[in-house]
């Protein structure tokens, strides 16, 4: 196959020639379709015809070739060279009858591996010189691994996968193959599925011609590829664990299409929900919304959101007992009255001397009192409530001095 250039420089025809004939392919064969979908690989110097990996291999591959044929011929000769015949008689050399006749008679009953070990009947004047080669002469194997690895290097293929000795475990032939698909094969395929869908996409969509998104895409099947398993599985558990994703995102990063009966997710914050005020503490965050929810991102409890949030008053249950009195924003609470006919010293005797200025609010009994004042001091329920704590103390004064 040959390209015929334009006076553009662009291919205009292709020749191809078998047996001595020449045809010239130019016509198309559908509207908007070229006869020839010319594949080529990058070549700095030759934008029609590229550079193919072999070429670029191709002083490994005749050093493997070399070395091959080396190696046959090394074991045609019992893999070394038999030696030389060397002519002792006083009366000079042999004359050439002789010469072809015992170069004949040496190659037809001791050359080639059949004959290998046979002795040697010699006439007189004749003496055999043995001869080898060194072990670095002899080092042939190493050469064609060395050839291969390289011709493999140029094709794209991992050289563990060569099977050479020594290359290759278990561990790291998982990977080189997965490497080989990732790196050589894929690229390979999803180039050559790109360049069949743009030469035959006008034939598919003969109105508008050429379009950025033709209706004819041909694209590789991936899950159907055992060697990519570990990588779909690993991506299918990234996003089933994902849960800020919807159904059809998930679907869409995994490359299937979109459903239409998956409902959609309501989101938790609208434009028109209140925000804490900037330059206060926790400035900016969404705060409950109808629903009245006082807590932070982290489940904990802002005094701004309850603040600014305003939860429906519902009327106590009738305990008959005296609710506490709940201040509106910005009312002290109302207390309770210290009662006259107890002493200072009866009523007090051995309450902490920090909490002696407080007093329970209105309907808040000496248990919930005591809790309030210490949860405020050491933080909730981190404090004892045994006997002759201050837990105890602080319940017995405001049950004894406090109507």
């Amino acid at each position: 196959m040959k390209v015929v250039p334009g006076p553009d420089g662009w291919p205009e025809a292709y020749e191809y020639t078998v047996s001595g004939r020449t045809v010239r392919i130019v016509s198309e064969p559908a509207p908007g379709i070229r006869p020839i979908l010319h594949m080529k690989l990058f070549h700095a110097a030759n934008d029609h015809y590229g550079m193919s990996p072999l070429e670029a291999a191709a002083t490994a591959i005749d050093l493997h070739n070399t070395a091959a044929a080396w190696n046959k011929a090394l074991l045609d000769n019992s893999a070394r060279p038999s030696g030389a015949l060397v002519y002792t008689a006083r009366d000079g050399n042999l004359t050439t009858e002789q010469y072809e006749r015992l170069k004949a008679e040496l190659e037809a009953g001791f050359q080639g591996s059949a004959n290998a070990g046979r002795p040697l009947l010699l006439e007189g004047g004749l003496d055999w010189k043995s001869m080898s080669l060194s072990p670095k002469d002899m080092d042939f194997i190493e050469a064609r691994h060395v050839a291969a690895r390289e011709i493999a290097l140029a094709l794209g293929v991992p050289p563990m996968l060569l099977g050479i000795p020594g290359d290759n475990t278990y561990a790291n032939m998982a990977e080189a193959q997965r490497m080989f698909w990732r790196q050589t094969v894929l690229p390979l395929v999803e180039r050559t599925a790109k360049a069949l869908s743009m030469w035959l996409a006008p034939a598919y969509d003969p109105v508008s011609g050429f379009s950025l998104t033709p209706r004819l895409e041909l694209r590789p099947d991936l899950d159907q590829l055992p060697a990519l398993s570990p990588e779909r599985e690993a991506l299918w558990t990234q996003l089933e664990a994902s849960t800020f994703l919807t159904i059809n995102e998930k679907r869409a990063l995994a490359g299937y299409g979109p459903l239409s009966d998956v409902p959609q997710v309501e989101p938790k914050c609208r434009p028109d929900q209140p925000r804490i005020p900037a330059g206060q503490s926790g400035g900016g965050q969404w705060t409950g919304g109808d629903e009245g929810d006082t807590t932070d991102d982290d489940g904990r409890r802002n005094p701004l959101l309850h603040q600014i949030v305003k939860k429906p008053t519902k009327k106590p249950a009738d305990t008959g007992k005296n609710p506490v009195d709940v201040p509106k924003l910005g009312e002290k609470p109302a207390t309770r009255t210290r009662r006259s006919d107890r002493s200072a010293a009866e009523a007090a005797t051995d309450t902490p001397s920090w909490a002696r200025g407080e007093a329970p609010r209105v309907g808040e009994n000496g248990k919930d009192f005591a809790k309030r004042l210490l949860d405020e001091k050491y933080g909730k329920d981190n404090y004892k409530t045994g006997a002759d704590s201050e837990f105890s103390k602080i319940k017995k004064f405001a049950d004894r001095a406090f109507d």
